[in-house]
């Protein structure tokens, strides 16, 4: 989502002749740098949740039954 929002002003700056080969690096890098944002966010989450289950999972073992 936030690539197809950003995507409209770098398709803007591409109707401009000398700005078309620029915005297109840029867009690029762009690009890349959110991938890898949500990426690092997703693996994070997925690890922050493994480290829970696994935490829980041993204070669970641990509770004294009623």
């Amino acid at each position: 989502m936030h690539r197809d929002t950003a995507a409209k002003p770098f398709e803007l700056l591409q109707k401009i002749p000398s700005l078309e080969a620029p915005v297109r690096t840029v867009q690029t890098a762009h690009d890349l740098a959110v991938s890898g944002s949500y990426g690092m966010v997703r693996w994070v989450n997925r690890a922050v949740g493994g480290t829970l289950d696994v935490s829980m999972g041993l204070l669970e073992k641990r509770k004294p039954r009623a």
